[in-house]
C-alpha cells in the first residue's frame, strides 16, 4: 500500500490531465451507450415503416453518438497517454539522480545490464499503471454510479443485480487475477533483469570472449536466460 501510495503521489503535477481522461473516458461510454439506445430504436421502430420524419431525431441520434465517440475517445487516449510520457520521464529523472551519488562505490553490487533493465524495462512497466489503473477504475465507478441510478428509478433489483455484476467482474476477478499472479510476476522480473544483464555484460566483454574462445559459453547463458524468461512468461 505504501509503494501505491508513492506512485499516485507522482500524479500530483498532473491532476488536470488525469481528470481531463477521466470525464473524456466517461463520456466515450455514454456516447457509446447513447449509440446503441438510439441504433436500436431505430431499428426496432423502422421495421414498423412509418414516414422518414419520424426517424429523423433518432437517425442525427446515431450520427452524433457515433462521431462523438470517436472524438471523445481520442481525447481521452491523447490525454492518459501524455500524462503517462511525462510522468515516466520524470520517473527516469528521479532514478537517475537518485544513483548518481551512489556511484561507484554504492553500485558494486549491482550489474551494469541490471541498472539498465531498472531504468529502462522497469519504470516502462509502469507505463501500464498509469495507463490502466488510474483513469480506468475512476470512470467505471463513475458509470456504475450514472447507469445504476438511472436504472434504479424503474427497478431497484435491476440497479442491484447490474451494480452486483459489475463488481464481481471489476473488483473480484482482477483480485483473484493479482493474487494468482504475483509469485509468478516476481519471477518474470528477475529473469528479464538476468537476461539484460547477460546481454550488456556481453557486449561489453565481446572482444575477450572471442579472444578466449568463450563465445560459445556465452550464447548457451543467453539461451538458457532466454528460456527462463519464456518460461516465466
Amino acid at each position: 500500500m505504501k509503494t501505491f501510495t508513492r506512485l499516485l503521489g507522482f500524479l500530483r503535477p498532473f491532476r488536470g490531465g488525469v481528470a481531463l481522461s477521466v470525464l473524456a473516458s466517461v463520456a466515450t461510454i455514454a456516447s457509446s451507450i447513447g449509440l446503441l439506445g438510439t441504433s436500436a430504436y431505430l431499428i426496432s421502430y423502422a421495421a414498423l415503416q412509418p414516414s422518414i420524419a419520424y426517424l429523423q431525431v433518432a437517425i442525427v441520434g446515431v450520427r452524433f453518438f457515433g462521431i462523438s465517440r470517436g472524438v471523445f475517445r481520442y481525447l481521452e487516449r491523447l490525454s492518459s497517454h501524455s500524462v503517462n510520457f511525462r510522468l515516466l520521464s520524470r520517473l527516469r529523472i528521479c532514478f537517475y539522480r537518485s544513483i548518481e551519488p551512489l556511484a561507484p562505490a554504492r553500485l558494486t553490487q549491482y550489474q551494469s545490464g541490471d541498472l539498465l533493465q531498472r531504468a529502462v524495462g522497469d519504470i516502462d512497466v509502469l507505463e501500464n499503471f498509469y495507463v490502466r489503473i488510474i483513469a480506468p477504475p475512476l470512470a467505471a465507478a463513475l458509470v456504475t454510479l450514472g447507469v445504476s441510478w438511472l436504472l434504479g428509478g424503474w427497478s431497484l433489483q435491476l440497479s442491484g443485480v447490474l451494480v452486483g455484476g459489475l463488481l464481481l467482474g471489476g473488483v473480484g476477478v482482477p483480485w483473484i487475477s493479482h493474487t494468482l499472479s504475483r509469485d509468478p510476476g516476481q519471477q518474470l522480473v528477475r529473469a528479464r533483469a538476468g537476461l539484460s544483464a547477460s546481454y550488456v555484460e556481453s557486449m561489453q566483454g565481446l572482444a575477450d570472449l572471442l579472444a578466449y574462445g568463450q563465445e560459445e559459453q556465452v550464447r548457451q547463458r543467453l539461451a538458457a536466460h532466454e528460456r527462463t524468461l519464456g518460461s516465466a512468461q
